[in-house]
């Protein structure tokens, strides 16, 4: 059942806003009106008079909110006037009584999304979040704001499921069903920190719940082992080895990005790998891989050679400081290109990948045509495959190597910090193409098979 708008002063007719006085309205002169905006464009909301005839576009919910508040504030300086006037005219004897001040009328409260947004990101709540997803957050909101200007500047309690889910299908169609599912999820949970704090009262419960948006296609990717190699070697022959112990202390680790490189080690415990993660407060211990120990003993070579004293496990070596995201954003997109491309070294020295588009970050690689063999050596092969590789592929990488190793998934949570849920749920979506599980499975049953194995148990 379609829930009724309620908005002060407006009558609804067909799904279209009028506005229609009682006897105490009609007394003071007004009369009824439909809410639209002039044939010769839209208008803001408080700018329609009382009593104008218009036959432009309708006004939406928003913009009817919007104007019943405005009028709200004109009602309000009529009765103030009349108060006055009604005192000036009082008996003479009254006036040498000390005048009582006539009771003041609060304006009806605005609360457009807007404002929600603006009051969510200063909560103590919302400053409790990761760095990344308060960035996160906020880039939806302004998404929102773009897409839909006029329900960004309207009152929260105008907002139906149906202008959700308008704004939805528009990001979806301009942005994608991934964006346009973040950008509601985003909402939501803002409507639903001004509910809890009482900032305003919808009739329902939170309008941007249970949308019944298109479910995202489940991704499936995990790095092999030929794939992680050459993101390592793409990294070293650029001259960022530090880039290339991110992506082992990744795999070998199961750790977020987030995790890794705000990751110290204790003085006790350099043989071991202790992490409270930050998106769920899960602490890992696991020991320290030997193929992670390799790049840990050279980074800690390469940090005495310049005089670096540090316990984070990884430093932008550019600066010798922690990485910021998007420094480290912005590298990783560019050895992935190389990754993808391929790496070759001129003749004259110079480094080169075949791609249109020049190196920003990486700029002592040149863009250009293969060479030919006579004129360069390929230092990284191609791996077109790793195109489509994202840096939250590596954990689920981790994930996967470790079941293929035969780690139950209690181990598994052991080390990557993952709830027993969201790693099966990777592993159900990873495993099930892999041949090697197939083949593991045969060969167990096989053996049981073979030692005549038992199938009426108690019988």
């Amino acid at each position: 059942m379609k829930r009724k708008i309620s908005i002060p002063y407006v009558d609804w007719r067909d799904g279209r806003p009028r506005f229609k006085p009682g006897a105490r309205l009609r007394s003071l002169g007004f009369v009824s009106q439909d809410l639209r905006h002039p044939e010769s464009g839209r208008i803001p909301p408080a700018k329609l008079s009382p009593g104008t005839k218009n036959s432009g576009a309708w006004f939406q919910p928003g913009e009817a909110m919007d104007w019943s508040t405005a009028f709200a504030k004109r009602i309000d300086a009529l009765q103030n006037k009349a108060s006055v006037e009604k005192a000036e005219d009082a008996p003479a004897k009254r006036k040498n009584r000390r005048a009582r001040p006539a009771p003041a009328t609060a304006p009806k409260g605005t609360y457009p999304l807007s404002r929600l947004n603006e009051d969510w990101q200063r909560s103590d709540e919302f400053h409790d979040l990761a760095e990344k997803s308060r960035r996160d957050y906020a880039s939806k909101m302004r998404a929102i704001e773009q897409d839909a200007p006029d329900v960004w500047a309207s009152e929260i309690d105008a907002l139906d499921r149906q202008i959700i889910k308008a704004i939805y299908k528009r990001a979806r169609a301009t942005r994608g069903n991934a964006m346009a599912r973040s950008m509601i999820r985003i909402l939501s949970s803002a409507i639903t920190w001004g509910l809890d704090e009482g900032k305003f009262k919808i009739v329902e419960v939170n309008p941007a719940l249970r949308l019944k948006m298109k479910s995202l296609d489940p991704r499936v990717r995990f790095a092999s082992r030929f794939e992680l190699e050459t993101l390592v070697s793409a990294a070293d022959m650029v001259g960022r080895p530090d880039m290339g112990d991110s992506f082992i202390a990744a795999v070998w680790s199961g750790q977020r990005q987030g995790d890794r490189l705000a990751l110290e080690f204790k003085s006790k415990l350099k043989t071991r790998l202790v992490c409270k993660q930050s998106k769920t407060g899960a602490i890992v211990n696991m020991p320290i891989a030997p193929e992670f120990e390799r790049r840990r003993t050279a980074a800690a070579a390469r940090r005495l050679a310049a005089g670096i004293v540090s316990n984070h496990l990884i430093l932008f070596e550019k600066t010798w400081r922690p990485f910021q995201q998007d420094t480290y954003r912005h590298y990783f997109s560019e050895i992935r290109k190389i990754a993808a491309f391929g790496l070759w070294k001129l003749k004259d020295g110079t480094l080169r990948c075949p791609v249109n588009e020049r190196f920003k970050h990486l700029n002592h690689v040149t863009a250009g045509p293969v060479p030919a063999p006579n004129q360069g050596t390929c230092l990284v092969e191609p791996s077109r495959s790793l195109a489509d590789f994202q840096e939250m592929d590596f954990r689920d990488t981790a994930v996967t190597w470790l079941a293929l190793s035969g780690a139950t998934v209690p181990e598994i949570c052991a080390v990557t910090g993952h709830s027993v849920q969201s790693a099966t749920q990777v592993l159900r979506h990873y495993l099930a193409m892999h041949p090697d599980m197939a083949d593991s499975a045969i060969s167990k049953m096989v053996t049981w098979y073979e030692k005549d194995g038992e199938t009426e148990i108690g019988f």
